[in-house]
């Protein structure tokens, strides 16, 4: 039986260290795809993070200040995250993407640190999608649901929806960058970041 606490930790873990590594391939080789992909795996984390707080909050019982208990903290932590999800992690890698189109140039941004990151990436998150698929298969029979998508369509548990659409999503992401970064090798375009270290070099 796969808890839902355990869906979002290992969630968490997994986007924190993605993070890092992503974060970290970037400074080697200002490619921009490593930076939006870096926004993405920070949102993941604090989306992460507003779950658990959303879990703790919901369990605390009835108290003077709230008679009725707090277990709708979860909807509302769910919805913040979704708010968060699409829109500042969205926001910043539109932004980024839009500068490095405009930029133009040639591809010696890319290296072969960017694919090692993110095939790391990938397993990260596989395994991380694969953790809440165990956990929709628990709710699945728990609740005796027909398949995966009536178990989408009326579980109740929004933490478990959540993380579990985030981390199709973060799958999805991964292999979109990994596209990406290999079209900018083949096609020569080089992203903004690298264009601008390369004028201030120029500069000194």
């Amino acid at each position: 039986m796969v808890s839902t606490r355990l869906v979002v930790l290992v969630s968490l873990v997994a986007s924190l260290a993605i993070a890092i590594a992503k974060f970290v391939a970037y400074l080697l080789t200002g490619n921009v795809s490593m930076l939006s992909q870096t926004y993405y795996s920070l949102a993941d984390v604090a989306n992460q993070g507003l779950l658990l707080l959303g879990f703790r909050l919901s369990e605390e019982g009835a108290s003077r200040k709230h008679p009725f208990g707090r277990g709708k903290e979860q909807y509302f932590f769910a919805f913040v995250v979704t708010v968060l999800l699409f829109g500042i992690a969205g926001f910043a890698s539109v932004r980024e993407g839009y500068a490095a189109l405009e930029a133009g140039g040639s591809a010696d941004d890319v290296d072969v640190t960017n694919y090692v990151v993110l095939g790391v990436a990938l397993l990260f998150e596989s395994y991380a999608l694969y953790t809440s698929y165990g956990g929709m298969q628990s709710e699945r029979e728990a609740k005796g649901f027909g398949s995966m998508f009536e178990t989408f369509r009326r579980s109740k548990d929004p933490s478990l929806l959540t993380a579990a659409t985030e981390n199709f999503v973060a799958v999805v992401g991964v292999c979109v960058a990994i596209g990406g970064i290999y079209l900018t090798d083949r096609t020569g375009v080089r992203s903004s970041t690298t264009r601008r270290r390369v004028s201030s070099s120029g500069s000194c």
